[in-house]
């Protein structure tokens, strides 16, 4: 059986991550904390990640919250 190298690991999620490959990272990083659960790199890095997606969620809402909010704007429910 092949030895894991984690830097290795962590190496290729980072620069999935640098090429925009979010969920390919994320995954790696995960694998990483299956293995290891309190690898602080891989830990951070999730973290970086998810509050990543959460900004972007914000200032790009889906199309369906859009559609929702204008419905309710040109019905006059500004609350």
């Amino acid at each position: 059986m092949k030895k894991i190298n984690i830097e290795q690991i962590l190496d290729r999620a980072k620069s999935l991550q640098k090429k925009g490959k979010i969920s390919e990272a994320y995954a790696l990083y995960k694998q990483v904390l299956n293995t290891f659960p309190k690898n602080i790199r891989a830990k951070q890095a999730i973290e970086s990640l998810t509050n990543l997606k959460k900004n972007y969620i914000k200032r790009n809402p889906p199309s369906e919250v859009i559609k929702e909010l204008l419905n309710l704007f040109n019905n006059g429910q500004f609350s």
